[in-house]
């Protein structure tokens, strides 16, 4: 057998190329046509949709429990922000107290009045 042209061996691999794509695409809608007769003849009782309902309703469920856990997270944020505003007051109170009963003690206290700083 003679060898062949480039040209031909590139004829010959483009046409198998188009052969396995042709088998390739046969393969396909043969398992499809396969899984749909499976799935028709498993549903025969209404299962794949009271499935489907079923998932339906559990992701609503679990939006629903995300929506309020998500709101919970707010509150949570909103009273920690509260809380850390009325720490920081109580904070500031507590030094200006503080403060005015230390020059309070400082002026009326006759030992203290004898230092000088």
């Amino acid at each position: 057998m003679a060898p062949m042209s480039p040209s031909m061996e590139s004829a010959a691999d483009s046409l198998q190329e188009s052969a396995q794509d042709e088998a390739l695409a046969q393969i396909r809608q043969e398992l499809a046509m396969i899984l749909e007769h499976m799935l028709t003849k498993v549903d025969k009782g209404g299962l794949l949709e009271e499935l489907r309902a079923a998932v339906r309703e559990e992701i609503s469920a679990l939006r629903t429990d995300l929506t309020v856990v998500e709101v919970r997270v707010e509150a949570l944020e909103t009273e920690a922000q509260a809380s850390h505003t009325q720490h920081r007051a109580a904070r500031l109170a507590f030094t200006h107290k503080g403060n005015l009963l230390l020059t309070l003690h400082l002026k009326n206290c006759s030992r203290c009045q004898n230092i000088r700083i």
